[in-house]
């Protein structure tokens, strides 16, 4: 019983195990064609899903109800799947899936999408029928296999069954965890023209401002015409914390390396740097840094724009700070909210 095929595999997994939209994939991607990098998880990975619902009272109801009744009772079907959890063994098998791909590369968003037995054939699209979730991360990733497995459920589903003379007390679903397309249709073409093209440097230039984006955990609520941004005011620190100026958001986590001046000991990538502030010929650090704080100074100083322009976070206006912080010392610095919590 196999519960998931990678993109890239020897083996050749039957219609029934993965429906057609997967053998396409998988077939792409064996003839050397530019497909983003994903697995599938077969129908065999849902049917203890299956059988759970198939047990349920909401299901005898929808089998037996009228044309008039079946979508308040098919939504009453799909409302379930909100319990639904994986078991052990498919959740290692998705683990270790998800684990391939991060040793490949890649974004760590997804699209996930139905792979039915009976979708996209010759004579049957189901178009529109099964829901596709797109941006998901690992986090969501679970949740959104709910959403799709639900949608094999919807009344849509049912009625283009019947009109097709398709079993409706059959379904089936295999479903599709690809990584979100990176590649733009010039970039394609540039591939079938050069297939030396490295397409992984190209998927990672296109989603550079999205990786940055993943160190912003709230983003600003009010910005007017002029682009200025309007925060709540600065929250006291509570134990363990230190609260300063939002400059730059961002949250990350590393040893602390206290610099006087900008040549007085190496900066370490990773670092978090914490000095006094910054003229001009601090700007190399900034490359090494993985996050900055500064002890005065406000939205509009040297430091405060080299930390925005290279989308570090940073927190100014913290008293003493070179002093309470000492190097090597652990922190977790949120530039959102101008807090550094000891770590």
């Amino acid at each position: 019983m196999k519960l998931v095929y990678p993109f890239v595999t020897d083996e050749t997994p039957g219609l029934a195990q993965v429906g057609g939209k997967a053998m396409s994939l998988i077939s792409m991607t064996r003839h050397g064609l530019p497909v983003p990098a994903g697995f599938v998880l077969t129908v065999a990975f849902f049917q203890p899903w299956l059988e759970y619902i198939q047990a349920t009272p909401e299901w005898t109801q929808v089998l037996r109800s009228s044309p008039e009744e079946r979508k308040p009772r098919c939504d009453a079907l799909k409302a379930r799947c909100a319990s639904l959890e994986l078991d052990d063994l498919r959740r290692q098998a998705l683990a270790e899936a998800l684990a391939a791909l991060r040793t490949a590369g890649g974004t760590r968003l997804f699209a996930v999408r139905s792979s039915s037995p009976e979708e996209d054939l010759e004579e049957l699209s189901f178009a529109g029928g099964y829901e596709t979730v797109l941006g998901v991360t690992e986090e969501a990733l679970e949740d959104a296999l709910r959403r799709s497995f639900a949608s094999c459920l919807d009344a849509r589903v049912f009625v283009y069954k019947q009109e097709h003379g398709l079993a409706v007390d059959q379904p089936r679903i295999a479903v599709i965890v690809q990584q979100v397309f990176d590649l733009t249709m010039d970039d394609l073409d540039k591939a079938l023209a050069d297939p030396a093209l490295d397409l992984r440097a190209l998927s990672e230039q296109n989603t550079r401002f999205l990786s940055r984006l993943k160190r912003v955990r709230e983003f600003p609520r009010v910005v007017d015409s002029r682009g200025k941004i309007f925060r709540a005011p600065r929250r006291e620190a509570r134990e363990g914390e230190l609260a300063g100026q939002p400059i730059s958001p961002g949250v990350v986590r590393g040893p602390v390396k206290v610099l006087h001046a900008p040549d007085e000991k190496p900066l370490l990538p990773g670092d978090v740097m914490v000095t006094r502030a910054t003229d001009p010929g601090w700007t190399p650090l900034f490359i090494n840094a993985s996050g900055i704080i500064l002890e005065v100074g406000g939205l509009l100083q040297h430091g405060a724009l080299v930390a925005r322009e290279y989308g570090k976070p940073c927190i100014a206006g913290i008293e003493n700070v070179t002093a309470i912080l000492k190097d090597g010392q652990e922190i977790e610095m949120d530039g959102a909210s101008g807090v550094v919590r000891l770590v």
